[in-house]
């Protein structure tokens, strides 16, 4: 959340990523793929512990057709952690999807 003044929010965070993925094929049609993110957060005015982090994970299942439909399910896990001196903040979801691609 970002915010005029310093009353609310955070400022000056930077978040690189570590990003793998995989994709792996059961069958001729059906596809797995899935991901993990590490994405640490970083201070510009100074150190923040590893355990400030995002670490969100997912897994999708596509089924290809021999028209031109495909299907997709997917589910994201995520879980996000920020602590300072003055106040923490957690944060952890579920999101369950259905796609219909042409």
């Amino acid at each position: 959340m970002l915010t005029k003044g310093s009353a609310v929010g955070y400022r000056n965070l930077v978040w690189p990523q570590l990003y793998p993925k995989f994709s792996y094929w059961l069958g001729r049609r059906n596809e797995l793929s899935g991901y993990i993110k590490y994405a640490p957060m970083i201070s510009l005015q100074g150190a923040l512990p590893l355990s400030n982090r995002e670490v969100p994970a997912g897994l999708s299942l596509t089924r290809y057709s021999k028209g031109a439909l495909n299907y997709t399910l997917n589910l994201d896990l995520s879980n996000m952690a920020l602590a300072t001196q003055v106040n923490s903040m957690s944060l952890s979801t579920v999101s369950l999807g259905f796609g219909i691609g042409f």
